[in-house]
């Protein structure tokens, strides 16, 4: 049993606040356009910081239901990581339902892409567009959410990347 995910769902204590994990939609698997790939290491670095991001999944937990969920998440969270490293950060941490970081992550990879291919790409520029603007606009309430409504959120902006990353791979 060497999958942190594998190790994690046996443990006692993340099984106490674990509630449940939703599959990302996408598999991610489309081949980028070779012609795109290698102009600049910040870009393939954020086409691959995509890539990931889609393959990221969405691991609900009870934290949301208590009034002081984050810094009980953040004990739970450490707890875990003391006892099984870098590779249960890792897992724990991406995570889209950490919104905060997961956005910030996007919306950086979705700039660079438009920076350095947006005016050779117009449909790649609106999709990139598209996706930072959702990301943007919807996510000052995403607190005031249940967990039902954060999901939806985070799904509507995991199709949006995953449109980004899709006119990547067939430009």
């Amino acid at each position: 049993m060497n999958n942190i995910e594998e190790k994690l769902m046996q443990d006692e204590l993340y099984k106490e606040h674990f509630v449940a994990m939703h599959s990302p939609r996408y598999d991610a698997s489309e081949e980028i356009n070779p012609s795109i790939l290698g102009r600049d290491s910040h870009l393939d670095y954020a086409i691959n910081w995509l890539k990931e991001y889609i393959k990221f999944p969405l691991i609900e937990d009870d934290f949301s239901m208590t009034p002081n969920e984050y810094s009980s998440r953040k004990e739970w969270r450490d707890k875990l990581i003391n006892k099984y490293g870098e590779d249960a950060r890792k897992f724990l941490f991406e995570n889209k339902l950490r919104v905060n970081t997961s956005l910030s992550g996007l919306s950086s990879a979705l700039f660079t892409i438009d920076f350095f291919i947006g005016d050779e790409f117009p449909v790649l520029r609106k999709k990139a567009k598209e996706a930072i603007k959702i990301s943007e606009d919807d996510s000052g309430d995403y607190t005031e959410k249940d967990i039902i409504g954060r999901i939806g959120f985070i799904r509507n902006v995991e199709d949006k990347a995953y449109e980004v990353l899709y006119e990547l791979s067939k430009n």
